[in-house]
């Protein structure tokens, strides 16, 4: 084997060497990427899972109000004496909920808020009782990589009567 042609060997090794290590790092990132992915699917699943069990309860207390005066002041959102997140009886009781889910190897923290937002502007918190509340649940892991922000997932629920003259 003569010089050229061992150049062009190590030449055609280097290329080669370059071309692997370059497949490998675009094959750890993808991974990484699919791992995070994974990890938000759950967190959205875990979101929603609360969101789900505040839907099958009333709007508030008083299931028969028929007005906002009647309602949950809005320094007293958040469960009664005695319950627990198994008796909660209306959506509000949500308010301050903070636990912890561990899905397989993985702890979520999960923390949920529950407001009175405007009628005409949904998503602004007031301090005063409306026909509309927010339910914002937020999950978060340190298991999520440090360009994951935290999830938050919200849904704005409207009360409703219905009556007879």
């Amino acid at each position: 084997m003569n010089t050229g042609e061992t150049i062009l060997t190590i030449g055609s090794l280097i290329l080669l060497s370059l071309f692997t290590l370059t497949l490998t790092s675009h094959n750890v990132q993808e991974q990484t990427t699919l791992y995070n992915s994974g990890q938000v699917i759950e967190a959205i699943g875990i979101a929603q899972k609360y969101i789900e069990k505040a839907e099958l309860l009333n709007f508030d207390e008083d299931k028969s109000a028929m007005s906002t005066g009647a309602f949950t002041e809005p320094d007293y959102l958040g469960p009664d004496y005695g319950e627990n997140v198994n008796t909660y009886d209306d959506i509000d009781d949500y308010n301050g909920l903070s636990v912890t889910e561990t899905l397989g190897s993985i702890p979520y923290s999960v923390s949920i808020q529950v407001h009175y937002v405007a009628e005409t502007s949904p998503y602004q918190q007031v301090a005063y009782r409306t026909y509309i509340k927010q339910i914002k649940v937020t999950v978060s892991s340190n298991k999520f990589s440090e360009n994951t922000p935290p999830l938050v997932l919200k849904k704005l629920f409207a009360y409703h009567y219905f009556f007879s003259e």
